[in-house]
């Protein structure tokens, strides 16, 4: 299939496809660390003040 120069463009579309939707998730994951980190703060200053 090396000679059919479709399948090896589909092929690297689907990889970066892949890769792309693999960094939007990774990206929203650090998005809700990063919010519950700041609520975790948040939380914990509280609790220090009382």
């Amino acid at each position: 299939y090396e000679t059919n120069p479709k399948f090896q463009n589909s092929n690297v579309s689907n990889e970066i496809t892949a890769v792309t939707k693999l960094n939007s998730f990774q990206i929203y994951v650090n998005a809700c660390l990063l919010v519950l980190y700041k609520d975790a703060n948040k939380c914990f200053a509280q609790i220090a003040q009382n």
